[in-house]
């Protein structure tokens, strides 16, 4: 991937003199096929998972990573070995890989947050445009719908997905009622 990256770099500064490029690789995703197991699959990883997976070039495979370790901690060690699991299978074609939530600790440095309730800021994001797309999807079929009525339908086709909270379908639907994508019904206020 470095040599790519510098090959890139010399290609875009011969290009535009004067200018600084500078990589922001938390904000890249990448597409890899992997061909092990039944049926291939694709699955979208970070520029940093894609990296780590593109070590493992030289395995028979591409499929998700496990730790073997006699430790029950879940940040791992210099002594922790890696391993490809070619065992995984997954009834979708296209996989999203997530990524591990971050928090801060006392001195400053990331650690993995172990709560489960910290949702990383690109996630929500995600979720506030995934809100959108089916409210306004629920609402084109529909065309009228009473609020509750809209608000218990996407909850049922968002929870394959994630499990969204009232407020956040709320927030969604203010949100495409201010940007005149959805509006209120004159004659009653609910709909």
């Amino acid at each position: 991937m470095k040599s790519l990256i510098d090959r890139f770099e010399t290609f875009y500064l011969s290009k535009h003199s004067g200018r600084k490029l500078t990589w922001l690789f938390n904000y890249g995703t990448v597409d890899i096929r992997s061909r092990a197991g039944r049926s291939p699959h694709v699955l979208t990883v970070s520029t940093y998972q894609a990296m780590i997976l593109l070590m493992f070039n030289s395995l028979e495979s591409l499929r998700v990573l496990l730790r073997e370790s006699s430790q029950s901690s879940k940040e791992p060690t210099s002594g922790d070995i890696f391993r490809v699991n070619t065992e995984f299978e997954s009834r979708v074609r296209s996989v999203k890989v997530p990524l591990i939530a971050l928090a801060n600790n006392k001195d400053g440095a990331a650690e993995s947050s172990s709560s489960g309730n910290a949702i990383p800021q690109v996630v929500e994001e995600d979720r506030k445009h995934i809100v959108e797309a089916v409210l306004v999807r629920i609402m084109k079929s529909r065309k009228q719908l009473d609020h509750n009525l809209l608000v218990v339908e996407a909850t049922e086709q968002l929870s394959q997905r994630f499990r969204p909270t009232p407020q956040l379908i709320k927030q969604r639907i203010e949100h495409l009622i201010e940007r005149d994508f959805l509006e209120r019904c004159p004659h009653d206020h609910k709909t």
